[in-house]
């Protein structure tokens, strides 16, 4: 008797398979494209750059001494692990490489199409029929209405800061992103290519289209189309610059940068006085580097042959004694003064796992506590669990809540007014919500001086002064408790103008892009594009009923 074997469809062809347009080829685009494979779709992969991996490949949004914030073991996906000689914390560049070795090992001309050097225009519902329009959504939820996308070619696909770099290094201009940037020049940034091996991180080229093994984008340059079962936005929350209504701030005769477009203190080459404005990551970032830059520019002028400070006398005396010129980044004397609205934690890369023993069992000192990358520390279940906390994110915490954290972040920090400077005292019980900034650097330019501090928000701008409010000044006076003013401008006047400033950096955030989306379904998704938070009312930040087929990651 004959046995019936089991029946074994074949396996769909990419034409047969279920289509998802994902829009952004950086981290969560890259996480997408493989996760659809896997559900057995087949993915269009857009981006107006010419490299995966997003802002991490082509310089457009980082700048040269820029390193990750979290360590390789939670900056990683699952799969695929970075190589054991990878550094705790890489650097801007080898994530890039980490990210374009990712897609080249898992995204193939067989399972996915990639469109890089293209920019998406347009993503509506495609179908005329009333009853899977966004007003009235299907009766089957689960046949999610098609979706057409418009794109088209990008010919100079560079990133916002690499027009303001190149337009600032051509001829030591100005770089002013309160400008349309369109109307600057460009220049693209090359980069070369490794070879590589099996799971070598290898430098992208911004002149290839991924590869090989990926598909090369169409050659249609006025503007192709297409319709997707699905689409994906993966564009990120932070895509364009915020620049802050600030009156006089198109008049000041210097030079005003946002952070967007900051690749690197030989941007301020020559600047006297850098005024760096906001309380972020950003803000704490390039305020150090700004200010080490000039420290290492003081230290090698010390150094130059004839003891001269002059770079003249630095530069005829490193002729004669046929030894190189020192290369500076900026002027050894500029002056870098961080004026934040609000006091925040400043926390280093790696912190204590655990106290140590006082002593041990002969009475000698106990050994020196381990310490361990700060995501490593701070994503302890033991924590969690002692906090009281599950493992859900709170994405409302309580003012409670905010209380126990500035309590645990005192208790790790230490009184910061007293170590560092009154701008960053935190009051003792406080219930307002104390941002973080990851620094390994801030922290001991602050207590030498180098870095000075002032406590306030930018109000106007006249000529080269900048008027602060003062209204943080009962507040920075309440939460200090030392004298710890050696990081701080000015004594007590932490929050009066600040003069002579001929160098702004606006580190004032970025917001998302969603342009190409149409203003029903905007709507629809209660879109705030001042909220950097929550700028979509989304189920679990991802998906809404009203849009099926649409998902945000």
């Amino acid at each position: 008797m004959a046995v019936a074997m089991p029946f074994v469809p074949a396996e769909p062809t990419p034409q047969q398979r279920k289509t998802v347009a994902i829009i952004g080829c950086g981290l969560s685009g890259l996480a997408a494209a493989k996760a659809a494979i896997q559900a057995g779709l087949f993915p269009t992969i857009f981006d107006r750059r010419r490299a995966a991996g997003g802002m991490w490949t082509d310089g457009s949004a980082t700048y040269d001494s820029l390193h990750t914030n979290v360590s390789r073991f939670t900056c990683s996906f699952s799969d695929f692990p970075w190589p054991a000689s990878a550094p705790d914390f890489p650097s801007a560049l080898e994530v890039g490489q980490y990210l374009s070795a990712y897609q080249r090992t898992f995204l193939t001309e067989e399972n996915c199409r990639l469109q890089l050097g293209y920019e998406v225009l347009r993503v509506a519902p495609s179908s005329p029929d009333p009853s899977l329009s966004l007003s009235h959504p299907a009766a089957d939820s689960s046949q999610s209405p098609p979706w057409r996308v418009e794109w088209r070619k990008v010919h100079e696909p560079t990133g916002l800061r690499e027009d303001c770099a190149a337009s600032a290094d051509a001829d030591d201009s100005e770089v002013d992103l309160l400008q349309n940037p369109e109307s600057r020049p460009t220049q693209e940034q090359q980069t070369s290519a490794t070879p590589a091996s099996s799971h070598t991180l290898q430098a992208p080229s911004r002149d290839t289209a991924g590869g090989s093994m990926v598909s090369q984008a169409s050659t249609a340059s006025l503007g192709s189309s297409d319709q997707f079962d699905y689409v994906v936005v993966a564009t990120g929350f932070c895509a364009v610059p915020h620049l802050p209504d600030i009156p006089g701030l198109d008049t000041f005769p210097g030079l005003v940068l946002h952070s967007a477009a900051y690749r690197g203190a030989h941007l301020l080459r020559g600047r006297r006085r850098v005024a760096v404005i906001g309380s972020g990551h950003s803000a704490a970032d390039i305020a150090a580097d700004l200010a080490a830059a000039a420290l290492r520019t003081a230290a090698v002028a010390v150094r130059s042959p004839g003891g001269s400070c002059s770079s003249g006398d630095s530069t005829a005396a490193a002729a004669a004694t046929d030894v190189p010129p020192p290369q500076t980044e900026v002027n050894s004397g500029m002056e870098v003064i961080h004026a934040t609205p609000r006091p925040f934690w400043l926390i280093p890369r790696y912190l204590p796992l655990a106290a140590a023993a006082a002593t041990d069992a002969n009475g000698a000192s106990g050994a020196a506590p381990p310490f361990v990358p700060l995501d490593v520390f701070f994503h302890r279940w033991s924590g969690r669990v002692a906090s009281g906390r599950g493992p859900e994110e709170q994405v409302f915490p309580t003012s409670e809540d905010h209380i126990k954290s500035n309590a645990f972040f005192s208790s790790l920090c230490g009184d910061q007014g007293k170590l560092l400077s009154p701008v960053l005292a935190v009051p003792r019980v406080t219930s307002e919500p104390v941002g973080v900034a990851i620094s390994d650097s801030y922290g001991p330019l602050v207590a030498s001086g180098r870095l000075k501090l002032r406590r306030g928000r930018i109000t106007r701008v006249s000529g080269c002064s900048l008027e602060l409010s003062d209204e943080n000044a009962a507040y920075v006076a309440s939460a200090s408790s030392g004298s710890g003013s050696g990081g701080s401008d000015g004594g007590n006047n932490l929050s009066q103008p600040l003069h002579d400033v001929d160098a702004i950096v606006l580190c004032t955030g970025l917001r998302p892009a969603l342009k190409f989306l149409p203003d029903e379904l905007l709507s629809k998704l209660s879109y705030t594009p001042y909220d950097n938070y929550v700028p979509l009312a989304l189920h679990r930040r991802v998906l809404h009923p009203d849009a099926p087929g649409l998902a945000f990651v």
